[in-house]
């Protein structure tokens, strides 16, 4: 070294100079010792262990930093140390074998005081090492530019990379960090001991690299280091490996087998095929459906490559048309899996190509629409949401009678409406032959009283009492000339007043919301003399021949406590006693008024619902066996139908 030392480096021990006087000012004592030691971080982590640096020159300076009175050299473990230092104030400054991008965290010029007692003093410097990074990006070049441009060049994502330690081989050593390309293929080792290493990317097998997927790198301090790693062919995922992800836009490829195609449930310009393989399956959305897209086969094998989001709620793989790949070879449809209600609605079969048997009808939307939904119950008894939406004319209301035991084929679906809400989950047949009735029962009505409201609480009495009729029947039935009465009134129904197969209505004293305690869409207004009594009534429905179609009473006022509806369970069972087994308190609210409530379930599904038993062959034709009044009435409201 250049520097001349002014002390015996061997022994470390101090000597000072002296002059033939001294300064009066001159303290005098006991001479102490000044221990020095040096560390260097190589992580940057002050938390993280550091190594020593030996080495390092230090210099000790008094009164003035233009010459030094002593220097050393730190020894293996980092330290040196100044003995036999008389009393004073002292600066110590390092100089000398500083790693190249190091730099020093810790004061450059601290001070120590040596008392006249002769104490022992610390000095600590510590050195901190520059991080370096690697930047990559894994992408198919496909303009040949070495360059990554957007809306160009297909990136990799969610591929799997290594930095490994580089011990002076060709094998790599030990995985000393691992991350996963994002969206646009780019992977990021933002902290690196400046030194070699390894990088090993972990492409799949259907990914060819451009570029060895095995390459030794340099970091530098402060330096951010860009190898450049390009594939050819597609970034091929599983179903289920894309199913795993976060959607985020991140570009992904699919290889499998249409269970839809192009025309299926394609609507207003976009086209909506479905692709399953072994693992599970996806929605594709197309834009604009080319030649190739229209003419792909259903089973037909295709590779697509897409951005993944989340489109109403469902995991979706936009995909432009060029992106679309049929892959030739025999088309082989797809067999429908096995599925229940259960599996559809907790999203456990989602994409894929399903079947339910023995789904019941239970309920069938009025109207003309030909997109509706239709629910039924499989079974076990979870319930099925069957979405009736696409071009095939043959599938229409009639193929869902309620009471129909149906095979149901089609595509296990979600909705989500802007992603936010509540997700309804559906099966989605595709046509007419993906629906297979097992067991049909004769159209026939069958209306109950079903949920009586005698003593609302918010509202008086003559304003918000409440009457509502239930048709578990499979079809409509119009009470236009039917009467209904209680115990202080009648009044005989003149106008077209149809209940549809799985429909309610409600029959009012008021139709106004704002004074019938918020009752809404009130079919009918029944005459005032129709009182519901609080102390007990009976309520009769007939058809205009007179027969009894249903009768319910109750007898104390236990029917009638304050603010609280009654309405019946398993509208296929005896529900003659309104405080019998067969009825229950309705706990849901639909008014409220300071402190006071109204509950119930006015033209909805009552709380307590048990969904009635499948007919069978040998009771298709009675509505309630227990009751043979009922059941014989029942028997004859068969054929009355909407006008």
């Amino acid at each position: 070294m250049s520097h001349r030392l002014l002390t015996v480096l061997a022994s470390a021990v101090l000597v000072f100079a002296v002059g033939a006087c001294s300064e009066p000012s001159e303290p005098s004592g006991t001479p102490g010792i000044i221990t020095i030691t040096a560390t260097l971080d190589t992580s940057g982590n002050a938390g993280a262990p550091d190594v020593p640096l030996a080495g390092l020159g230090v210099r000790l300076f008094r009164d003035t930093l233009s010459q030094p009175v002593a220097e050393l050299l730190l020894n293996a473990q980092g330290v040196a140390t100044f003995t036999d230092v008389p009393p004073g104030v002292y600066t110590v400054v390092p100089f000398g074998n500083v790693p190249e991008g190091a730099a020093l965290a810790s004061s450059s010029r601290p001070t120590v005081t040596v008392t006249p007692a002769g104490n022992s003093t610390n000095v600590s410097f510590r050195f901190v090492l520059f991080p370096g990074s690697v930047t990559g990006q894994l992408f198919r070049d496909e303009n040949g530019n070495m360059l990554f441009d957007a809306g160009v060049d297909v990136a990799a994502p969610n591929v799997t990379v290594y930095v490994r330690a580089d011990t002076g081989g060709s094998v790599p050593g030990a995985i000393l960090d691992s991350t996963r390309t994002d969206s646009t293929g780019t992977y990021r080792f933002p902290r690196l001991r400046p030194g070699n290493y390894f990088i090993q990317i972990a492409a799949p097998s259907s990914l060819l690299l451009g570029t060895a997927n095995l390459f030794r790198i340099t970091v530098g301090a402060r330096n951010i280091t860009r190898p450049v790693t390009r594939f050819v062919g597609s970034p091929v995922q599983t179903a289920a490996q894309i199913r795993a992800q976060s959607p985020n836009g991140q570009t992904v490829a699919l290889v499998g087998r249409l269970t839809t195609t192009a025309g299926t449930f394609s609507s207003g310009g976009t086209t909506l095929l479905f692709l399953q393989d072994a693992s599970g399956a996806l929605p594709v959305l197309i834009g604009t459906a080319t030649d190739s897209v229209r003419g792909a086969l259903l089973g037909e094998q295709v590779q697509v490559v897409g951005t993944l989001s989340r489109i109403n709620g469902v995991l979706t793989l936009s995909v432009a048309p060029q992106n679309f790949t049929r892959l030739g070879g025999t088309p082989a449809p797809v067999a429908p899996r096995a599925s229940t209600g259960s599996r559809i609605n907790s999203r456990a079969d989602e994409a894929l190509l399903v079947r339910i048997p023995s789904v019941r009808v239970v309920e069938v939307p009025a109207g003309s629409s030909p997109v509706f939904v239709v629910k039924g119950v499989d079974a076990a008894g979870d319930t099925v949401r069957i979405l009736v939406a696409n071009s095939d004319p043959t599938l229409n209301r009639a193929d869902f009678a309620v009471g129909n035991r149906l095979g149901i084929t089609g595509i296990a679906i979600a909705d989500q409406p802007n992603n936010v809400g509540p997700v309804t989950t559906l099966i989605r047949p595709r046509n007419s032959a993906d629906v297979v009735t097992e067991f049909a029962v004769p159209m026939v009505a069958r209306v109950i009283i079903n949920e009586l409201m005698p003593n609302p609480q918010t509202v008086a009495d003559a304003a918000g009492e409440y009457i509502e009729l239930f048709n578990f029947g499979n079809a409509s039935q119009n009470l236009r000339d039917f009467t209904i009465r209680d115990n202080f009134g009648v009044d005989t129904i003149k106008v077209d007043l149809v209940i549809p197969a799985g429909g309610y209505l409600l029959l009012a004293l008021n139709a106004d919301t704002l004074v019938n305690g918020k009752l809404r869409n009130v079919d009918y207004v029944y005459k005032s003399t129709i009182a519901l009594g609080n102390n007990g009534d009976r309520v009769v429905l007939k058809d205009p021949a007179g027969v009894t179609i249903d009768s319910v009473a109750f007898a104390t006022a236990a029917g009638a406590v304050a603010g609280v509806a009654r309405g019946v369970r398993d509208p296929s069972a005896d529900n003659t006693d309104v405080l019998g087994a067969n009825w229950a308190v309705q706990t849901t609210i639909y008014n409220t008024s300071g402190t006071l409530t109204d509950m119930g379930t006015p033209r909805a599904q009552n709380d307590g619902f048990i969904a009635p038993p499948a007919p069978s062959p040998a009771a298709q034709n009675s509505a309630r066996p227990a009751m043979s009044e009922k059941a014989r009435a029942s028997s004859r409201v068969t054929t009355s139908t909407a006008p």
